[in-house]
């Protein structure tokens, strides 16, 4: 079972994330005195995305945000639906668009500081952005 231990900001504006794994041993050489394996992971500074489009479908600000999001969605695509998903996939919020000629707000000032990803789903496929928070 993994475990994540620490999620931290990077001086480029990145992420790093580190935790361990129960294991006997199959992927690190000698036995360190326990049955875990520790490993660490970066993501880099630049924008997540999940199936580029050719242009971006929306535009959000501002980011990093300690509370509130404003979304702009491009006139030329219709938005249907709107996911966020926390830095362990989990979703956390997720709606229809009801209004898509004006900019849509969303409230992430009860999360915690960390990556958050902003899926925009239109026309059979997604648009995502990451949003970093700080409080």
């Amino acid at each position: 079972m993994d475990s994540v231990l620490r999620i931290a900001q990077t001086a480029d504006a990145g992420f790093i994330q580190a935790g361990s794994m129960e294991s006997n041993n199959w992927d690190v050489h000698g036995l360190h005195g326990s049955m875990e394996d520790a490993w660490v992971v970066r993501f880099a500074a630049e924008p997540v995305s999940v199936h580029e489009l050719g242009k971006p479908t929306f535009d959000m600000a501002p980011n990093p945000t300690s509370g509130r999001v404003t979304i702009n969605f491009d006139p030329t695509v219709l938005p249907n639906a709107i996911r966020l998903v926390d830095p362990m996939g989990r979703v956390l919020i997720e709606q229809r668009i009801t209004n898509t000629h004006g900019p849509m707000s969303l409230d992430l000032g009860h999360l915690s500081n960390g990556p958050y990803v902003v899926e925009v789903f239109h026309t059979n496929a997604p648009r995502a952005m990451r949003t970093v928070l700080k409080r």
